[in-house]
């Protein structure tokens, strides 16, 4: 129902201690880009009961992917399939004191910086760059050779134990940026500012967050929790300030309440209750019920109904410009219209546990959301008003009518022996998209089955070893049912089809020297399943009119699908991934 903020809490250790950790991948094509990382933690006392401090920090690098087509030809996205060159790295921090016993005040500050490189364009066209010959063009595209994303946060909290409860509250402050962004010659043209073309464009996000929460035990078969949350949140698109629109600002807060209500030893009943205020939409209600029964010592049943909340993003709101996408060429404009989702999640669990080494579990869900946020264009019959005299492929978002997951999720895991074991999962997932009573596609682009097994051999106390292996069957390659795919869309998907599933093996051993000291190395896609090969359609081309002119060669991968995003993945080739962790 609420909750605290989610800051890394370790308790104050009594003496210096820690832990590094340092790992990295070998990967057996030399075009895939390795990846370095490692992360350290300390933390200790400073006055002995008092006063503590903890330090976090970690640094990942990861070199840029040149992935070749392994049969016939085309272009493997570095936006994901086939990764830029990036350095990210954080630092933080947490100051404990103790001023008695069970009371702890904290500060906590936390800075991350990622880099990623575009020479190549990887990430966004190049100002003033053509990126497949080199050559300088008159054009800013909105990129510079470098995008960097910093976010910094701070915060102070309280948790301490009260005659009535435990308290917990917290007060957080963070910024976010995004560097290496420029201004495009649309957005200058079309705010009648062309000297402002190639600039650096300003992307910045604020928000401040408070949060309570009392949890209290009331008589020997309630346990009740009662908090509210605060949030004031600031984004500043420097495409919309040229344009003569202000910063978007937003302001939400909230109360909830649950009570836990033991019925008997073995039934135990929740109940809550949740209150959302928005500046735009006023008061929601969101209520949740839940059941857990411990039928048997060996046998559990839980189930439950829960709804919620989600309002539109602060820039989704704005009335007029909101940004520009599609390098630059793409308005994208706000609606002032768009209400939020609403949502219902049922769920109904088994768990099994025949207390001698084998555990099941088998859990049915089903989400329905109400008013479902979506993205078109305003060539298509979702046209809204503020469309009226902006180019064709300007972009807004929308509310479907419904949209409707379900599935099932399985899992067991089967002791043969103390150094013999082995665990799976299954996913069964569906989903629907609803407009007018009709069904125009799938809600979301989630694989329909899912699964995994991992058989584990504990050869003594300082070896242990496991192969697992994993399935993802197909998802959908375009968003629409094939009876509104466009003419090349249908062309395509006779090539390919839809995303294609695959299996991998992975496997894995590790090596704990002593107590302190462990060594692990893992062989992902054993088996180097390729999944660079890439298939030939014929593709018609257009004139701005929208007449055929012709057609083209044209090359679509069966795993993945690059567009605006990304749908589907392509897994590494053979890679060893090694680790060592040492703690002190």
């Amino acid at each position: 129902m609420g909750g605290v903020i989610n800051i890394i809490t370790r308790k104050v250790a009594k003496e210096w201690g820690g832990s590094v950790q340092v790992e990295g991948s070998l990967p057996e094509n030399n075009d895939q880009g390795a990846v370095q990382k490692t992360s350290f933690y300390l933390n200790g006392p400073i006055q002995h009961d008092k006063l503590g401090l903890a330090i976090r920090g970690s640094y990942f690098n990861r070199d840029g992917s040149s992935l070749q087509p392994s049969s016939g030809a085309g272009t493997i996205s570095s936006r994901g399939p086939s990764p830029a060159k990036s350095d990210q790295h954080s630092i933080g921090a947490r100051l404990t004191f103790t001023p008695s016993a069970g009371h702890e005040v904290w500060l906590d500050a936390d800075s991350a910086r990622s880099a990623y490189d575009n020479r190549r364009c990887e990430l966004g066209t190049l100002d003033f760059t053509n990126c497949t010959t080199g050559a300088t063009t008159t054009t800013a595209s909105g990129y510079t050779d470098e995008l960097q994303f910093n976010r910094d946060q701070y915060a102070i909290g309280y948790k301490g134990k009260l005659a009535i409860g435990m308290l917990e509250s917290s007060l957080s402050y963070s910024q976010n940026e995004t560097k290496g962004r420029t201004i495009p010659n649309a957005a200058a043209n079309d705010a009648g500012r062309p000297d402002l073309i190639g600039k650096p464009r300003t992307l910045e996000s604020t928000s401040t967050t408070w949060d309570a929460k009392l949890v209290s035990p009331i008589g020997e078969r309630h346990l009740l929790s009662v908090g509210t949350q605060y949030s004031h949140t600031k984004a500043t698109e420097g495409l919309a300030l040229i344009s003569g629109a202000s910063a978007f600002k937003q302001n939400t807060w909230a109360l909830f309440a649950e009570d836990e209500w033991s019925l008997t030893e073995s039934l135990t009943a929740t109940g809550g209750l949740r209150y959302d205020h928005h500046d735009k939409f006023g008061g929601h209600w969101s209520p949740r019920a839940y059941l857990v029964w411990n039928a048997t010592q060996m046998l559990t049943l839980k189930g439950g109904v829960s709804q919620g909340f989600r309002a539109p993003k602060v820039n989704q709101l704005v009335n007029g410009l909101a940004g520009y996408s599609g390098q630059g060429a793409t308005m994208t404009i706000g609606n002032p219209d768009l209400q939020p989702e609403e949502s219902t999640s049922t769920e109904l669990g088994l768990l099994f546990d025949n207390q001698r080494g084998w555990t099941a579990g088998a859990t049915a869900f089903h989400n329905k959301i109400k008013n479902k946020i979506v993205s078109d264009r305003c060539d298509t019959s979702y046209r809204i008003g503020g469309c009226a005299g902006l180019p064709a492929n300007t972009t807004f978002s929308h509310n479907q009518d419904e949209g409707k997951t379900w599935g099932l999720e399985l899992s067991s895991k089967y002791v043969f022996s103390p150094a013999w074991s082995m665990a799976a999962t299954y996913t069964w997932t569906d989903s629907e998209l609803i407009e007018q009573g009709q069904v125009v596609g799938k809600l979301s682009d989630v694989a329909k089955h899912v699964a995994s097994a991992t058989l584990n051999w504990n050869i003594n106390n300082q070896w242990s070893t496991w192969l697992q292996a994993e399935y993802r069957g197909k998802s959908r390659r375009f968003n629409n049912d094939y009876s509104n795919f466009s003419e090349n869309e249908k062309r395509e998907f006779a090539a390919v089809g839809d995303i294609r599933g695959y299996s991998l093996f992975n496997l894995g051993a590790q090596y704990r020297m002593n107590k302190n000291v462990t060594f692990s190395a893992t062989i992902y896609n054993l088996f180097d399943k390729d999944f660079l090969n890439f298939k030939k359609w014929r593709e018609l081309t257009y004139n701005n009119a929208g007449a055929v002119t012709g057609e083209r060669d044209a090359w679509a991968n069966p795993y993945v699908k690059s567009a605006q995003s990304t749908k589907g993945s392509i897994p590494d080739g053979r890679t060893l991934w090694i680790r060592a962790n040492v703690q002190f």
